[in-house]
């Protein structure tokens, strides 16, 4: 983290992964509900499947449309995200994620997008787990 002393032991985690149609995907749970992801080593954001069923019959999980109040919860903001050889609906959403296999990592509150509708524009559909957070600053070459 930036500031942190050199020294300083960041957080780690063992995240097990499975194939799944040409790429990698790993497990997740999100405000205490079970999900699947393929993993993103590009993408700067996690999301969860909000359509339940839409996105390959529910593969991927399902995060309710009426998500449990919280203190947590909307962040009131959605968008048009394309990627993976599609288009969705993202509703932007701050809460739990706990990644990790034995041992696990929780974050919170983390920002996550939970997919409300897709539009496929050649690829297949899927849910990613993106594994960026932050970026290095370009270094002006």
């Amino acid at each position: 983290a930036l500031g942190a002393p050199a020294s300083a032991a960041l957080p780690s985690v063992v995240l097990p992964l499975t194939p799944v149609r040409g790429g990698l995907a790993a497990s997740y749970v999100v405000d205490g509900e079970p999900f699947v992801g393929v993993v993103d080593t590009g993408s700067p954001f996690l999301l969860v499947d909000g359509t339940c069923g839409e996105v390959s019959r529910g593969r991927w999980g399902c995060y309710p449309r009426l998500a449990r109040p919280g203190p947590q919860g909307s962040l009131n903001d959605a968008s048009i995200e394309g990627f993976g050889g599609q288009e969705t609906l993202v509703e932007w959403r701050r809460g739990r994620v706990e990644l990790g296999g034995s041992s696990t990592l929780k974050l919170e509150p983390a920002v996550f997008g939970v997919v409300r509708s897709l539009q496929r524009r050649g690829g297949e559909a899927a849910i990613y787990l993106g594994l960026i957070k932050h970026r290095q600053p370009s270094s002006g070459r």
